[in-house]
């Protein structure tokens, strides 16, 4: 927990002034898992092929609300989310 607090996470968000980070697709999510901190995926958009791609946002230690606020207003605005296709 210390590299999260000290050089890290934690570190990273005040230093910036960041309310998350933003990975692309599920890369680096293991930053939050291995500090034991939240992290939530949602649609990014479609490959030319139509493969769906996504980001992920992570944040500090209880930081739970606000990443479900930040990836709902993101899902909200960009309409990336299609329902799947039989």
């Amino acid at each position: 927990m210390y590299y999260a607090q000290e050089e890290g996470i934690d570190y990273t968000l005040k230093k910036y002034g960041l309310d998350a980070i933003v990975f692309p697709a599920y890369l680096n999510s293991t930053i939050s898992a291995k500090a034991g901190y939240p992290s939530i995926a949602v649609p990014a958009g479609y490959q030319a092929s139509e493969r769906p791609f996504g980001i992920t946002f992570a944040g500090g230690a209880f930081s739970e609300k606000k990443l479900i606020q930040l990836a709902y207003a993101f899902e909200q605005k960009t309409k990336h989310r299609k329902s799947p296709r039989f």
